[in-house]
């Protein structure tokens, strides 16, 4: 019955003039004339049919049930109807034949799902421009007059809701327009170029559209739409390409679409589902999207580590997943960011720089997602070699024309490498031996390389003498660092293995001393109280030296200037 804009059960229904209407017209027990179809929205059925046959019926049921709901209100003076009263949602009586003239007000109060019921024990007729006005709300869908009498509605009238009438004959006359339905179980329906639409669509209207899908791939996805309109059939769609059920899809020709398992090929952005009803046009949904998510999975390990002590080592994964995140671990222990560690919570597990705490075997990696179960990746190892440690001492001081030896510690499995003044380099094992020239004094380097760690890991100093066979003990030097007589030098001081050189203030306080002396004082004192540092001031100072040959002790005095 609710696709009927105008229906007898029992009884003509004929139109004169240019009728439009949105809805079906028919009867069940007679002929429809009258109408015509460019100007019918709808089904126009000039003799019963299976549609007309099941109207009747439900138009009964709709009536019998309008009719035995208990109302709230009764109206008095049903001859008064109109003249601008207000009703709110409420089922209201009027126990006899109604006049309706000039306008009724129905106000909803904002509520759009506010219903009105009239029940009208008698006829119902109205005066001309007699008006409907819908008010805060309110729907002509939920508006309903029951009436139990003839119904006659005049000319250029304004009527809203569906009328069901019982045992009556219906008139719509000119121009008159009605928002909803006239529907009869007994008696002549007539119209007279009117206008009617029913106030809800029977062709296929989308109520809720289905909604975008995020899920996890080898889960269950479903779209559902929710439709009105009579005799529905569904074909759900992906862009323009209708689905068929089978396989990990079902229900592709019902109102839920479901997908289990989904897999990657599913995504798409374009699902969507064709509404064929009885009534044309056809409804198309929006398109729709469905995004497959997927669990973390590793796909380039980490790999083991060797590095020096005080380098640097890090461990990386490359993985794919969404919304991943990762958890750097030793063994089953998480890893926290903090002193020499950072990148924990990233694909790239740093430590800056490393001890010989850092090393273990049991470096892994743990990637999460939105979708389980969680990656984890193999264990790789940090090995940490220590930095080789050497000493080196050379036969300093030497001679011009002597041989310098150079000696370094030896370590199985280690390479070195010697750099040297002017250029000097060798790679062969230690000792060196050099001739020395006046080239050759300076600092030596040996450089050890053990398990791919190299360090500069000790240095000596070859240091020339004049290796003169004369004495002599010069009145002053200045040291003050122009390298030019920055040490106090006694000329053939190295062929007295045994001497002994004191140094004195003008107060007599001892200030240095050297057992042996090798040319070495700079003018800085080695004893006593060193009250801002130990620099000595320039000045006159006494020396006693004792070569140590049985001789004549040496006494003097040295000019000290800066």
């Amino acid at each position: 019955a609710a696709c009927f804009a105008l229906f007898s059960s029992n009884g003509p229904v004929s139109n004169v003039g240019i009728t439009n209407a949105t809805g079906d017209i028919g009867t069940n027990n007679g002929l429809t004339t009258g109408y015509n179809p460019l100007f019918v929205n709808g089904t126009i059925h000039p003799i019963p049919d299976g549609a007309t046959a099941a109207c009747a019926p439900d138009l009964l049921n709709a009536y019998t049930y309008m009719n035995t709901v208990p109302f709230d209100i009764e109206l008095l003076y049903p001859a008064q109807f109109g003249n601008s009263l207000v009703l709110t949602p409420h089922t209201y009586l009027m126990n006899g034949a109604v006049t309706f003239t000039d306008t009724v007000f129905l106000n909803a109060q904002g509520d759009a799902n506010a219903v009105f019921l009239i029940q009208i024990n008698g006829a119902l007729s109205t005066s001309t421009y007699s008006n409907v006005v819908l008010l805060n709300g309110t729907q002509s869908k939920n508006v309903y007059w029951k009436v139990d009498g003839a119904v006659s509605i005049n000319d250029y009238s304004t009527f809203r809701g569906t009328i069901v009438c019982n045992n009556g004959a219906m008139n719509l006359m000119t121009g008159v327009l009605l928002d909803g339905r006239a529907l009869t179980t007994t008696g002549a329906l007539t119209t007279s170029a009117i206008t009617v639409n029913i106030p809800s669509s029977c062709s296929p209207t989308t109520i809720t559209e289905p909604s975008d899908q995020s899920v996890c791939s080898g889960s269950s996805a479903s779209f559902e739409i929710i439709a009105s309109g009579v005799g529905l059939t569904y074909q759900w769609r992906k862009g323009t390409v209708n689905l068929i059920n089978g396989g990990a899809i079902s229900g592709v020709t019902t109102s839920f679409l479901t997908i289990n398992p989904v897999s990657i090929s599913d995504a798409a952005t374009n699902y969507n589902v064709v509404i064929t009803g009885t009534y044309s046009p056809n409804d198309t949904s929006i398109n729709v999207t469905l995004t497959v998510e997927t669990a973390p999975v590793i796909s380039v390990e980490p790999i083991n580590q060797t590095v020096c002590l005080g380098n640097s080592a890090s461990f990386s994964v490359t993985a794919t997943g969404t919304g991943i995140t990762y958890q750097g671990r030793k063994g089953p222990v998480n890893i926290v960011d903090g002193g020499s560690i950072s990148g924990t919570n990233t694909n790239t597990l740093t430590i800056n720089p490393v001890t010989i705490l850092d090393a273990a075997i049991d470096y892994n990696v743990v990637v999460s997602g939105t979708c389980s179960p969680n990656d984890t990746s193999i264990n790789v190892s940090l090995t940490v070699n220590q930095i080789p440690i050497a000493l080196t001492n050379s036969n300093s001081p030497v001679c011009t024309g002597d041989t310098i030896n150079l000696l370094g510690s030896v370590t199985v499995g280690a390479t070195y490498s010697w750099t040297g003044p002017n250029g000097f380099t060798s790679s062969i094992q230690n000792p060196i031996v050099l001739s020395a020239t006046s080239l050759d004094f300076g600092n030596y380097a040996l450089i050890m390389t053990l398990n791919g760690c190299s360090s500069l890991v000790s240095t000596t100093t070859v240091v020339a003498d004049s290796c003169s066979t004369d004495f002599f003990i010069p009145e002053g030097f200045s040291p003050n660092g122009d390298a030019i007589n920055d040490l106090f030098v006694i000329r053939g001081i190295l062929n007295y293995p045994n001497n002994t050189f004191d140094i004195f203030n003008r107060w007599g306080e001892k200030v240095y001393d050297a057992t042996p002396y090798t040319n070495t004082w700079d003018g800085k004192t080695t004893k006593g109280i060193r009250i801002g540092g130990d620099e000595l001031p320039a000045g006159t100072y006494f020396y006693v030296l004792d070569l140590g040959d049985n001789s004549n002790v040496y006494k003097g005095t040295i000019y000290l200037n800066r």
